[in-house]
């Protein structure tokens, strides 16, 4: 089945810094290594940018995005059956 994942879930996930510039680092702390798609879109729910990462035990994935222009954001991650948002901010 598919969800919105729990707290426990969303924990294994961190980006940094957030607010940043338009870089972003997506830490994973996932102790299975699985394949993640993420999504980021813009205050309006227009989608931004969209790529794939692998995920494993400590991995990172750098996001540098010059076309993010100051506000608020949201990225959709989904991996597996999960699905985990996490709201980024540029300034």
């Amino acid at each position: 089945t598919t969800g919105i994942s729990e707290v426990d879930d969303a924990k294994h996930i961190n980006v940094y810094p957030n607010p940043s510039n338009g870089n972003f680092n997506f830490v994973f702390d996932s102790p299975m290594s699985n394949k993640a798609k993420i999504k980021i879109y813009d205050y309006v729910g227009k989608l931004i940018e969209e790529f794939s990462a692998e995920l494993s035990q400590n991995s990172e994935t750098v996001v540098s995005h010059s076309l993010l222009v100051r506000g608020i954001y949201l990225t959709e991650i989904n991996v597996g059956e999960k699905t985990i948002f996490k709201k980024i901010v540029v300034e």
